[in-house]
């Protein structure tokens, strides 16, 4: 047997106790950060199946980032050993932290699409490149979509019809006051002058502070959709609804964080990474 070791940084409130957490039949070992280390994830695993290992690992980063709504993303490089590996650096300057760590429960993923949605969704929430995280979430109801051998146009309107956050309805309602129908807006705005503009450059400047503003003020309806898509279509639940369910609280929010260096505890908001609207109501 050998270690997987995984550094990471992430906006996830991580715990300040080394946890174990047993997902999809593996046994994770969650490490906090020190004043040299990185926190890390650890998995054990047999002779010869170190891909299905690293497989394994991303999968659980990623129902963690769905779990929790906050991003996670694997330092460049990772750590395999025989013996139980020390922790690797750089440490952060600052870790959202919490002493009552809870991921009990985790949601179903018997959907053929559900780890990949999942997967696009973390690289979403991770990812500081509007453009590139605008369709890393498209590309979620297209999953579906193509399952349904249907126009993605048709479940798009239907989902967008459904959006209830604040957020989602002021930007819908902003934009068909400026004269889009919801088809537009799905077919002409969404697709045509944000995900066909950034996939094909077909006017759309990376450069341009313009362009990249006018991503932004998007990405929530298309975070929306892929958040309704993965629940809804794909039946996987959110981390309050798996709570709910079985009649438990969901867990807290602790807002502190832990400054690495001294070791000093603070007051801490955290949030997802591209905008404080992707958290959803």
């Amino acid at each position: 047997m050998s270690w997987l070791q995984i550094g990471i940084q992430t906006n996830i409130e991580w715990p300040i106790f080394e946890t174990a957490i047993v997902f999809s039949g593996s046994t994770f070992i969650l490490r906090p950060p020190s004043v040299y280390h990185c926190p890390d994830i650890l998995l054990e695993y047999s002779e010869g199946e170190l891909k299905e290992a690293r497989t394994a690992v991303s999968e659980f980063m990623s129902v963690l980032a769905w779990l929790k709504r906050q991003r996670i993303v694997r330092l460049s490089g990772f750590g395999c050993s025989p013996e139980l590996p020390a922790q690797m650096g750089p440490a952060p300057a600052v870790q959202n932290i919490t002493d009552n760590f809870d991921c009990r429960l985790f949601p179903d993923l018997s959907h053929v699409n559900a780890r990949r949605a999942l997967a696009f969704f973390r690289d979403g929430l991770q990812n500081p490149n509007v453009s590139q995280a605008f369709l890393s979430y498209w590309k979620i109801p297209c999953l579906v979509a193509r399952e349904r051998s249907d126009k993605h146009t048709k479940l798009l309107l239907e989902k967008l019809s459904q959006l209830r956050s604040s957020e989602t309805k002021k930007k819908l309602a902003s934009l068909i006051s400026s004269g889009f129908s919801l088809e537009d807006v799905v077919e002409k705005h969404l697709y045509g002058a944000r995900r066909c503009a950034i996939a094909h450059a077909d006017g759309m400047n990376p450069d341009d502070a313009g362009d990249l503003d006018a991503v932004e003020s998007d990405i929530c309806l298309v975070y929306a959709l892929a958040e309704a898509v993965i629940e809804q279509d794909l039946g996987v639940q959110s981390e309050s609804v798996l709570y709910v369910e079985r009649g438990l609280t969901p867990p807290l929010s602790s807002n502190r964080a832990l400054h690495v260096a001294t070791n000093h505890i603070f007051d801490w908001v955290s949030g997802p990474i591209v905008l404080e609207f992707q958290q959803s109501n």
